[in-house]
């Protein structure tokens, strides 16, 4: 896909152009997509948005960790050594198996991979039907997180969001110094 279409994709250096406008380095930061592990510089993205944050995430549905390909070895390696946390997406829109979520948390922790766990659901019954499914994951481990039909009431606080695959949502917010810079494709 990349090759056909590079513009569908954020260019690393709109991602270093717009954060820098933010000139701040506490932000929490989730590389998300679709999904991002399809994003064929995601390494790069992660090495460029650790310098500010506070907390990098990277949300995936994390499937690709069990593949032993050198692409997967590559991206765990990034969120290794920059430091960033793999926050893995399990619920019934994702679709996962607990046995296929217990494998790819036993090779992150055998990779050293920060990693926590987002149960998004409707509600509490149904965030508690998916706890359940992975019992022997720390409570510490688990974000509940309410679906939402509008994705940009997942981002707190609002001040906008740059994709991975390069789609821009961006918000009136207090903070006047921020300004996405135009994707030059």
């Amino acid at each position: 896909m990349y090759a056909r279409h590079p513009e569908l994709f954020l260019d690393p250096a709109v991602l270093a152009r717009a954060l820098s406008t933010l000139g701040e380095s506490e932000l929490v930061i989730a590389l998300r997509g679709g999904e991002p592990s399809r994003h064929p510089r995601l390494d790069e993205l992660v090495a460029i948005a650790r310098p500010f944050a506070r907390t990098l995430h990277v949300e995936t549905h994390a499937r690709w960790v069990v593949d032993a390909t050198a692409e997967s070895a590559r991206l765990i390696d990034a969120i290794v050594t920059y430091g960033a946390t793999m926050k893995i997406s399990f619920d019934a829109m994702h679709g996962m198996r607990a046995s296929m979520l217990r494998e790819v948390t036993r090779r992150l922790d055998a990779a050293g991979a920060a990693w926590v766990v987002a149960i998004t659901e409707p509600d509490e019954a149904e965030f508690a039907r998916a706890r359940a499914a992975c019992e022997w994951i720390a409570d510490d481990r688990i974000i509940f997180q309410r679906k939402v039909t509008a994705h940009h009431l997942l981002v707190s606080p609002r001040l906008g969001t740059i994709g991975v695959m390069g789609h821009r949502d961006v918000r009136p917010t207090t903070r006047q110094a921020f300004r996405v810079v135009e994707h030059a494709g």
